[in-house]
């Protein structure tokens, strides 16, 4: 009797030490998965951040507007999109490209260096359309540092009537 209690010991841990190398197989392989998932989305996003980019600097406007829609992509764009969207806003010669990127741009106010590129926009753009996103959006984050900006777009005369009003009615809420 006590050799079939043995093996049926033997037999246990056999059964238990299979469980246990399957179970680690699993686990192994599943990390394996997961590594290979996440490479491949990395390297997705590389290759949307490089079509954007290409898009971005295409002679037709409506690729590049294409290319600045791309940044819906981008839970966190790095500072080669942030600074290829601030080009398009600082110098692209289509108002709608213009403003396609002003829109992407205005989602991450909480950079400084897109503050700083809305500030500039807001000294070069000639569009009133624009030019009014681009001050209720800095009115909306409070930026200080828009505040002689605006009063420089008071004192020009090519600024349009409703743009002065319209910095006259904000400008006292951020300075």
């Amino acid at each position: 009797k006590t050799n079939w209690g043995g093996n049926l010991l033997k037999i246990a841990a056999s059964v238990a030490l299979l469980a246990v190398s399957f179970q680690m197989g699993s686990l192994f392989q599943q990390r394996k998965v997961d590594g290979d998932i996440a490479l491949l989305r990395d390297e997705t996003l590389q290759m949307k951040q490089t079509a954007m980019l290409s898009l971005m600097e295409n002679q037709s406007a409506s690729k590049r507007i294409q290319g600045v829609a791309y940044i819906e992509e981008f839970e966190n764009p790095d500072e080669a999109i942030i600074q290829a969207l601030a080009n398009r806003l600082l110098n692209d010669e289509n108002d709608n490209v213009r403003l396609t990127a002003f829109e992407a741009l205005s989602k991450y106010t909480s950079s400084e260096t897109v503050k700083n590129v809305l500030i500039e926009a807001l000294e070069k753009e000639k569009n009133p359309s624009i030019q009014v996103a681009i001050i209720q959006t800095l009115v909306q984050i409070q930026e200080k540092k828009a505040a002689e900006p605006m009063k420089k777009l008071l004192e020009k005369e090519d600024t349009q009537p409703f743009i002065k009003d319209q910095i006259r009615a904000v400008l006292p809420s951020i300075t």
